[in-house]
């Protein structure tokens, strides 16, 4: 017995807050209850407050540029949400692009299978020589080497917005990327 007790798997502090947890004598059912929400009910949106209030989330680490161009392109009512996620992902850098998937798995070759370059998001849609040319069919007027220059994705679509400067070229320019991206995955 005596081995039992001075033996804890947590930590003093955390002890003395369970043991100051007052026992209740009742027979009635236990029930959960959510305090950060009006009817005790847990949902994403509370869940997602209480940590986001508590600093218990990790740092975005978003610019003010993403973050302005996430905002447009989930206020534009004419981009579908499937591809305003793909927005996200993409600006977030979080697409299986072939650069991300060879870090995390240094067997699989970064290189773009239409010109053998490494394959990061800004090379798969604006530098490849087959992206230049996508852009152009659709009558898109970018300074190629205005866009060569650049490497972060949220600047080159933000100056694809800018030079174009209509709504619409956000709706037209995020459903260009989301058709690039559909083809290199069906080529794979």
């Amino acid at each position: 017995m005596g081995y039992f007790q001075s033996v804890s798997i947590f930590d003093p502090q955390v002890s003395n807050e369970i043991l100051k947890t007052p026992i209740v004598h009742s027979n009635a059912d236990d029930k959960l209850y959510w305090i950060h929400n009006s009817k005790g009910i847990c949902t994403s949106q509370s869940a997602y407050k209480v940590l986001s209030t508590n600093s218990m989330l990790p740092a975005a680490n978003i610019s003010n540029l993403q973050l302005n161009l996430l905002k447009k392109t989930w206020k534009c009512k004419f981009i579908p949400p499937k591809v305003k996620t793909f927005i996200w992902r993409l600006l977030r850098n979080a697409l299986a692009t072939a650069k991300n998937l060879n870090f995390r798995i240094p067997t699989i070759s970064d290189s773009c299978f239409r010109c053998s370059l490494s394959e990061s998001c800004a090379h798969l849609f604006f530098h490849c020589a087959s992206a230049n040319l996508v852009w152009k069919l659709f009558e898109f007027h970018l300074d190629t080497t205005i866009i060569a220059s650049m490497q972060n994705i949220s600047d080159i679509l933000a100056y694809v917005i800018a030079t174009n400067n209509s709504e619409l070229s956000l709706q037209k320019a995020s459903i260009l990327l989301w058709m690039i991206w559909k083809s290199r995955n069906d080529f794979y």
